[in-house]
């Protein structure tokens, strides 16, 4: 055996293999990402009125006007966007 069984001298086993959890990872990744996507397409196809529409459908159907981007709003709507709200507020 080379190197009489030991890690090779740069602390490595020689071969580089991914971590035994990856595949799920990215599994979960692919799901949770069809599952959001799936979600925002439902909201901006059947939610077309204003105050009705969710932030980030909002988002995008308001703060983007073909070639003009209001990159002031964009920001502020993904800050107000990412905090989480309340059930109280959303009853009001």
């Amino acid at each position: 055996m080379r190197h009489g069984g030991r890690l090779h001298p740069d602390g490595g086993s020689g071969k580089d293999h991914p971590a035994p959890s990856t595949p799920g990872l990215i599994s979960a990744g692919i799901f949770c990402f069809t599952l959001c996507w799936n979600e925002f397409l439902y909201a901006l196809i059947f939610m077309s009125s204003g105050p009705m529409k969710t932030i980030p459908v909002g988002t995008i159907s308001d703060l983007i006007k073909a070639d003009t981007l209001f990159w002031g709003s964009l920001m502020a709507s993904a800050v107000l966007g990412s905090f989480p709200s309340p059930s109280s507020t959303l009853s009001s």
